[in-house]
């Protein structure tokens, strides 16, 4: 089983020289690596970076358009947020649907822990100048109802361990779904989701003992969240018009047997067919972060119809008259 591509990003910071040629101070930075202001540049690789031939400010799913790191210090006081810059595509693989990139950014020298924070739209300074937050008052606040957030967390034990290697893994912080047909008498004309959670949290925060960690698990019986407060007052259905057969997102839920997500599905006759996103014991799956829902039709009884509207269809109970298998794919 597989799991929606991590984001592996691995840092190798370095202090760039100030303007001028090679002179003797600027290669003795690396007795005192400080630049102006107490910041220090970071130079990084991307490894497994999502490939995209257009990089956008607003990113994709398979791109990483801005790239925002919180940066804290060693007891977890904020020291503001900065943007990476010169974000740019080195190689890339279409058929894993990966690149690989460089870039910068400019991070205050007491910084020990970082948040990656990708495709991100703030709505304006916010948190660029720190106010007395710490790690843990403010990151687990953060929330987004964008696709295509990704988000990660390293920490480095010292200056000189800042502008060596550092690696960190993006996690994206909404799931996917995909419908596909197995059956010859149904063909997916369209999808869309009902009662699904239309926001959630960037980061994990309390899914163990450590606090950031992200725990993961395809099991239902192991899976841990992170999801929104309240996440009942985010529900929403998506409407006709977001019918598509390439994919939907939601955010993580606990997923009840009384207030369940489900998709709509739309076949080729313009029929719609309600279906949940139950496992092989038919017990609805916990919505998780980053991994992919796929909504698999095995078999169709063509002599029942389903609902005759996309508002019909999500008042409808769901549909007993296709076989449908529900895996959720997890890493490798």
């Amino acid at each position: 089983m597989k799991k929606m591509k991590r984001i592996k990003y691995i840092f190798l910071a370095m202090l760039l020289a100030f303007l001028g040629g090679c002179t003797a101070d600027s290669l003795d930075q690396s007795q005192n690596p400080e630049t102006k202001d107490g910041y220090v540049t970071m130079h990084f690789t991307l490894d497994n970076m999502p490939y995209s031939e257009l990089m956008t400010k607003a990113g994709g799913e398979t791109s990483v358009g801005s790239l925002s790191l919180m940066t804290f210090d060693e007891s977890g006081n904020f020291l503001g947020r900065v943007e990476a810059t010169n974000i740019v595509q080195t190689n890339t693989n279409e058929t894993d649907g990966s690149a690989q990139g460089t870039g910068t950014a400019s991070v205050p020298k007491d910084t020990r822990i970082i948040h990656f924070i990708a495709n991100y739209a703030w709505s304006g300074n916010e948190y660029v100048v720190p106010n007395g937050e710490t790690e843990t008052s403010l990151m687990p606040t953060l929330e987004s109802n964008q696709h295509y957030v990704a988000w990660g967390r390293t920490t480095v034990s010292s200056l000189s361990a800042l502008i060596s290697s550092v690696t960190v893994n993006l996690t994206r912080n909404y799931a996917k779904v995909n419908v596909t047909s197995e059956a010859s008498n149904f063909t997916v004309a369209g999808f869309a989701l009902g009662n699904y959670v239309s926001k959630g949290k960037i980061v994990t925060y309390g899914e163990s003992a450590s606090g950031f960690d992200n725990v993961t698990s395809a099991t239902n019986a192991n899976t841990k969240i992170s999801p929104v407060d309240d996440p009942e007052t985010a529900m929403t259905n998506q409407l006709e018009s977001d019918l598509n057969t390439t994919g939907q997102y939601m955010f993580e839920y606990a997923n009840p047997s009384g207030n369940q997500s489900f998709v709509i599905v739309k076949n080729s006759s313009g029929k719609y067919f309600k279906i949940q996103f139950l496992d092989s014991d038919k017990k609805p799956y916990i919505i998780e972060r980053n991994y992919i829902y796929k909504v698999v039709i095995k078999k169709f009884d063509s002599s029942v119809s389903g609902s005759s509207s996309f508002a019909d269809a999500l008042k409808a109970v769901p549909s007993n008259n296709i076989y449908a298998e529900v895996l959720k794919e997890s890493t490798t």
